[in-house]
């Protein structure tokens, strides 16, 4: 793996061992990029489910402000500082070791908020609870945007205060892209494409 553009263009990143993760093929990843275009200047970012922190570090090279990155996996965490400590970017992130719901209440009680969002689950996890609880912590931006990667077969659902702006598929995989919906405080918004 290796780090497509920005300051840290074609520096190699090391991956996980074993199953748990399952890395962002590099044509998607350069996809994204190329849809996110300058969103990244100056952005915090929180890459949920970071495993080699690959979709962060990628943002971070393309000039973000800021990433935390969440994982479980020892090995995730082992190779995230390993990645983190090759680039010298220690002071520009977080790490933290914790499940998905834990990290997510712990950065609402620190009020954090964030413009770039990553959300890659475990293959076939669960989307509508994570998106729930997003939902609920409100720790998007204004004008931020969740990028969710999904199995191309699974459809992910607006949630009261977000929209679908945009989805892109790549073979086996999809891409869906949500923003704020502020006009809508309450209420279920699913029908809204």
């Amino acid at each position: 793996m290796r780090i497509i553009a920005g300051r840290f263009k074609s520096r190699m990143l090391k991956a996980p061992e074993g199953s748990d993760t399952r890395p962002t093929l590099s044509r998607t990843k350069e996809s994204l990029f190329s849809i996110l275009f300058d969103a990244c200047e100056g952005a915090r970012v929180l890459d949920l489910f970071a495993g080699s922190g690959a979709l962060g570090l990628e943002a971070l090279s393309r000039g973000a402000r800021s990433v935390v990155f969440c994982d479980t996996a020892s090995a995730a965490i082992r190779v995230l500082k390993e990645n983190t400590a090759s680039l010298k970017v220690e002071k520009e992130v977080s790490i933290v070791k914790a499940d998905w719901r834990h990290a997510l209440a712990s950065l609402h009680a620190d009020a954090a908020e964030f413009d770039l969002i990553f959300i890659d689950p475990p293959y076939r996890a669960a989307i509508i609870p994570i998106m729930k609880m997003l939902d609920d912590m409100q720790l998007l931006s204004k004008s931020g945007i969740i990028i969710v990667e999904h199995a191309a077969d699974i459809e992910v659902l607006p949630t009261s205060r977000y929209v679908v702006s945009d989805i892109r598929r790549y073979r086996d995989t999809s891409l869906t892209f949500f923003r704020r919906d502020d006009d809508h405080e309450s209420g279920d918004i699913s029908g809204v494409l």
